[in-house]
């Protein structure tokens, strides 16, 4: 993929799933792991992690300027979905007052 977000929950289980399959990290798997904690996106819990708060986006570098920043807005606005309640209450309103061919021209 070109561009995505990963949950507190998702990369707490990554790690967990990592050390439990005896799967070495690479260092910069490390690096991360050591930020999300420090940052408090995953928190250490016996011998794995819980999920924090917050979430990463992630851009892919091969992908030009443009299209880096259409990613990352759109990574953006999946973050604050899955951040703030009121904003998934607003964006469920908007879809379910959609018409059926307005839904079908979505994809």
């Amino acid at each position: 993929y070109n561009a995505h977000d990963y949950r507190a929950e998702d990369l707490a289980r990554f790690f967990d799933t990592a050390a439990a399959r005896g799967v070495e990290l690479a260092p910069e798997e490390r690096l991360l792991a050591r930020i999300l904690a420090e940052q408090d996106v995953i928190r250490p819990a016996g011998s794995g992690y819980a999920a924090g708060e917050g979430a990463v986006l992630s851009v892919s570098r091969s992908s030009s300027a443009l299209l880096r920043e259409l990613l990352l807005t759109h990574e953006c606005f999946h973050g604050i979905y899955f951040s703030l309640p009121a904003f998934r209450e607003a964006s469920a309103a908007a879809w379910q007052a959609l018409s059926g061919v307005e839904k079908e021209r979505r994809g």
